[in-house]
């Protein structure tokens, strides 16, 4: 390594002649020296720094893509489910169809045993957050029944459900379809 102490000892002649640095010189040069050691450790602790942001960054783009990538298999996840309910409610309109059958059956065993089933498969589908809507008996609410036909009963009270035509369905509390009803009205009375 290059000594500049020495080196400078071969090029400086004082007034006197003499070849010896002078003492100003030196302190320009350990000043200079010092400085060079302070840009070299700000430097290196820059680039820590530096590296430091810039893994900073990298992760933060992991993490984004991460995220993309849940939202996408969220997503996904949702179409499954909305997949599964659909079949699962066209597997129950098909059982609704024998069982609504079967309740005009005049064979009070097949009535029960089907009725049986349709409440043991109405506590599946509600374990899976599926709730059946029906109501035969109770007044009909427009947020739950779809009223296809009105019937004179002049005997209960009016809008209560006479037959249920169709169950509804909820899911996690939200309606996905209205139970299809027949409901009472009164005769409409002359004066």
């Amino acid at each position: 390594m290059l000594d500049i102490r020495k080196e400078l000892k071969n090029y400086w002649v004082d007034e006197d002649g003499d070849k010896e640095p002078a003492e100003e010189m030196k302190v320009l040069l350990d000043t200079f020296n010092q400085m060079i050691r302070k840009i070299g450790k700000d430097q290196s602790s820059l680039t820590g720094a530096m590296d430091e942001i810039i893994d900073s960054l990298e992760n933060k783009a992991n993490d984004e893509e991460e995220i993309r990538q849940y939202r996408l298999s969220f997503k996904n996840k949702e179409k499954e489910v909305e997949g599964l309910l659909e079949a699962t409610l066209l597997i129950s309109d098909q059982f609704e169809s024998v069982y609504r059958y079967s309740m005009k059956n005049e064979q009070e065993q097949w009535k029960n045993q089907m009725k049986s089933q349709w409440d043991k498969i109405g506590l599946q589908l509600q374990h899976y957050g599926i709730t059946r809507i029906e109501g035969e008996g109770v007044t009909a609410i427009a947020s739950l029944h779809k009223v296809i036909e009105t019937i004179v009963q002049n005997e209960i009270e009016p809008f209560q459900i006479i037959e249920v035509l169709q169950s509804g369905y909820s899911y996690k509390g939200e309606v996905i379809r209205k139970a299809e009803v027949i409901i009472s009205k009164q005769e409409a009375q002359n004066e």
